[in-house]
């Protein structure tokens, strides 16, 4: 989520770190949109997971690596 996105980007300039690359997108095997299942986003269990349904373009972006590799987006991914 943005909000999760954006935290991150606070902490790493709270934390000096400057080789970090936040990215807004969710991952898939295909390029769709997608919202929070109702009732599994802030819940006092919830410890970081979603479910999530489709949804139009409202939505948050859901892309697969390979795209985030062929748009430049992101560099070859080594493991």
């Amino acid at each position: 989520t943005r909000e999760k996105c954006d935290f991150i980007e606070k902490m790493s300039i709270v934390n000096a770190i400057n080789n970090l690359k936040v990215l807004n997108y969710g991952l898939s095997n295909t390029m769709c949109y997608k919202d929070p299942l109702e009732g599994t986003y802030r819940t006092q269990v919830n410890t970081g997971g979603m479910r999530w349904k489709n949804t139009n373009s409202d939505g948050t972006l859901f892309v697969s690596l390979d795209e985030l590799v062929e748009s430049g987006k992101i560099g070859h991914i080594g493991l």
